[in-house]
């Protein structure tokens, strides 16, 4: 397998744009296996030789894998937080190779794989962002997916920072949340998206000790030109899952959080 090292000069949001080509990123290089010889035996150890280069060559035909450009350093008030690199195979973009140190000044290393759907984003660039995801005053990773659809959909992925671990740990479900908005004040992650020119879809997540938890939802509906929408309302329950608060109501009957994100 060859590596070759190739540019990418963004420090916050580095570019490395995809095309669209994409295979599995592979792993370390194989050999076939080759019985051992006695060291006498020439013709044996001849035939591993040629086994092993005629391999390396296959591996080298097959897969041309690299890392695009220098590492590049994110630093905050003048201290290093990380620094990442691209991945690329044939040219696609595969995933980030992320370094950092924890709290002791050990050196951890996070390879992250983007989804196989990439290759269907309107606009997407390799990149990576440091942002309070969770609300604790701790800096975490944020990897933005590209946008999608007529109505350019943002998707988002990334790692929280567990102090208990001293680690980042993925986030659950957040690759699956359509244009994620954080709410300071609430304390919240908020999700918009609309479903058709009529219909809208909101959703709110917050941080639990489960993880990322839808925990309301809303549907704003338009039924004819120029009139006022009606709203659908749903809240989490414990042991219940999404259960109806409203229906078909005013915009003066849903819980206020709403209000910042609907749409006029």
């Amino acid at each position: 397998m060859k590596v070759v090292i190739a540019g990418m000069l963004c420090c916050l949001l580095s570019v490395a744009c995809t095309n669209k080509q994409k295979t599995d990123l592979p792993g370390e290089n194989s050999v076939s296996s080759i019985e051992d010889v006695q060291k006498d035996s020439i013709g044996a150890i001849a035939q591993k030789n040629t086994n092993l280069r005629q391999d390396r060559e296959s591996n080298e035909r097959e897969h041309t894998v690299r890392q695009s450009g220098e590492w590049k350093t994110i630093n905050r008030s003048g201290n290093k937080l990380l620094e990442y690199i691209v991945i690329q195979e044939d040219e696609a973009v595969k995933g980030l190779l992320i370094r950092y140190s924890d709290r002791f000044g050990k050196i951890q290393t996070l390879i992250y794989t983007y989804p196989e759907d990439i290759v269907n984003a309107n606009h997407f660039c390799a990149s990576l962002i440091i942002k309070d995801l969770n609300f604790d005053k701790q800096n975490d990773i944020v990897i933005p997916l590209g946008d999608y659809g007529n109505q350019g959909v943002q998707y988002y992925d990334g790692y929280l920072w567990n102090e208990k671990r001293n680690a980042y740990v993925p986030i659950n479900y957040l690759k699956d949340i359509a244009n994620p908005q954080l709410d300071q004040e609430e304390q919240c992650l908020f999700s918009s998206s609309r479903e058709s020119a009529a219909c809208y879809h909101y959703e709110r997540f917050d941080y639990t000790d489960e993880g990322l938890v839808k925990t309301a939802e809303l549907i704003q509906t338009y039924h004819h030109a120029g009139g006022k929408p009606t709203f659908t309302e749903k809240h989490h329950q414990k042991g219940k899952g999404m259960k109806m608060v409203h229906s078909s109501v005013s915009v003066h009957e849903i819980s206020k959080y709403w209000l910042k994100i609907i749409s006029e």
